[in-house]
């Protein structure tokens, strides 16, 4: 009786809660302490837990281990099971460039190496972002830090003087090309390729071959953008004889001379009787008269746009060894975007053409600026072949510009010239894609081929993200890379300098 008694009580003590000062619960007057561990006893360390689990009731030890099974499937099935796994990173070869954002992971970079191990099929780069995003960072970064590997950079016109500090930095000159100057380029040169003639008289008419190709489509390029429309075969012909009669080519010489532009231009204005009897003409005022549009444009070319850039023999002299060239073209700024872009055919023509060099190092070609040169149809189609013939040339060709639609503005919808244009981003299977305006977005999607998440990704960056991007490497490798600089390479792709304060 007496312990039911107690039962009851308890329990119904337990119903209420106890009592205590409201100033207690509220604001304790003391903490209490801490239990005072006895002198001389250790405490006991939990144990560890066997494979099978802990050795008590309802710990979920298991008695034996089962053996799962195992399933095998494809990735584009798994994907769906498991969305947020992504890929591993790229082998960790090259420059380093930064870290991969998706799996924390450096992020290297060499597309030599890239191509060797099959990752890619040519080692080109195409890179395209807004103003201000990380563009010219992220390439000088590149050419930086391939130095240690060998590869040198070589700017093909340098229209807003980006790279000078870069060259002036690694101990070089940057040249300097413009109205004014005494610096001529001669986009004629043969380079490389006219030293050392073989002798086996067919490797001795493929080189010499490959001269004239070079030289007859540079100014063919020029010509029809002056005169607006392609040269008749007529003109071509007297173009391609004025050519190899300055050279000594028709004269069977053993060392052959570099044409200038005016040279050319005074054989077409004064054609003489061989010329007459090689194009099959009546006369000589009958050739020049049929000649005429071609040689004025030309004569215009020498006496206008290009007069004190490209009228003379070259006055430089490249240092092949040194770890950058590059043509400073900063006071060609004002001279309307034809100029320029004949401008930047003729610099392009004369870089490409000096460092042609079958036993020379691999090169970083930059092509800033990209929608300045595509300006001239020709330049086109001459970046087409720069860009197939890059693993054969030992040439890294870098592509940089805007936004893609830059490459349907070359010509009307549906033109040749457009549809190489498009063509030139599969040429590059190195392709960075950078912050983007939302309208051009689109076009990226489908010329690249980036997925739903990765344009969310690109919308998603602002102008704290510089020099972030998605990397796609080859057709299957993708990463969404932030590019590291150190404080000298800051200082070094600064190019904020005229915004400040």
């Amino acid at each position: 009786m007496r312990q039911a008694l107690e039962r009851r009580r308890a329990a119904k003590a337990a119903q209420h809660l106890p009592h205590a000062d409201l100033a207690d619960v509220l604001a304790p007057s003391a903490v209490p302490e801490a239990p005072v561990r006895e002198k001389g006893r250790r405490e006991r360390p939990e144990p560890i837990p066997s494979r099978r689990g802990v050795a008590k009731p309802f710990s979920g030890r298991a008695p034996r281990i089962p053996n799962l099974p195992a399933f095998r499937s494809s990735t584009g099935q798994v994907q769906g099971l498991y969305p947020w796994l992504y890929g591993k990173s790229l082998p960790p070869v090259g420059a380093y460039m930064g870290v991969d954002c998706l799996t924390g992971g450096a992020f290297s970079c060499h597309p030599v190496e890239w191509l060797h191990r099959g990752l890619t099929s040519n080692p080109n780069l195409l890179i395209t972002g807004v103003p201000g995003s990380g563009k010219s960072a992220t390439i000088k970064g590149l050419a930086l830090r391939l130095l240690t590997y060998g590869v040198k950079t070589f700017v093909l016109g340098d229209i807003k003087n980006e790279y000078a500090k870069v060259a002036r930095a690694l101990g070089v000159e940057p040249v300097e090309l413009g109205p004014g100057l005494p610096t001529r380029l001669n986009p004629l040169d043969s380079g490389p390729l006219g030293q050392h003639l073989p002798t086996d008289p067919i490797e001795l008419r493929d080189r010499l071959a490959e001269i004239h190709r070079r030289r007859i489509t540079l100014l063919s390029s020029l010509l029809e953008v002056r005169l607006d429309r392609k040269l008749d075969p007529t003109e071509e012909a007297a173009l391609a004889y004025a050519i190899k009669d300055i050279s000594g080519e028709h004269d069977g010489n053993s060392q052959l001379v570099d044409p200038t532009i005016p040279d050319v231009w005074a054989v077409l204005r004064d054609p003489h009787p061989v010329m007459v009897e090689e194009l099959r003409a009546d006369s000589v005022k009958e050739l020049r008269e049929r000649i005429r549009p071609a040689a004025d444009a030309l004569g215009n070319m020498v006496q206008g746009s290009l007069s004190g850039l490209f009228d003379g023999p070259t006055t430089v002299r490249l240092d092949f060894n040194a770890p950058i060239q590059t043509v400073n073209l900063e006071r060609m700024k004002g001279r309307g975007d034809e100029t320029v872009a004949m401008t930047l055919a003729c610099a392009s023509n004369w870089g490409q053409t000096a460092i042609d060099d079958p036993n020379g190092p691999v090169r970083l070609v930059i092509r800033d600026e990209l929608w300045r040169a595509m300006r001239i149809p020709a330049m086109v189609r001459k970046l087409d072949a720069d860009l197939r013939l890059s693993r054969s040339n030992g040439t890294i060709e870098v592509l940089s510009t805007h936004r893609l639609s830059d490459f349907e503005a070359v010509g009307a919808a549906g033109s040749e010239e457009v549809a190489i244009a498009k063509g030139l981003i599969s040429s590059c299977d190195v392709r960075i894609c950078l912050a983007q305006d939302t309208a051009p977005l689109a076009m990226t999607r489908d010329a690249i081929g980036l997925t739903d998440t990765e344009c969310q990704h690109i919308a998603s960056w602002t102008g704290q993200h510089k020099g972030r991007g998605i990397w796609k490497i080859g057709r299957s490798s993708s990463h969404v890379v932030q590019m590291m600089l150190t404080p000298i390479e800051q200082e070094l792709t600064w190019t904020n300098e005229r915004m400040s304060l």
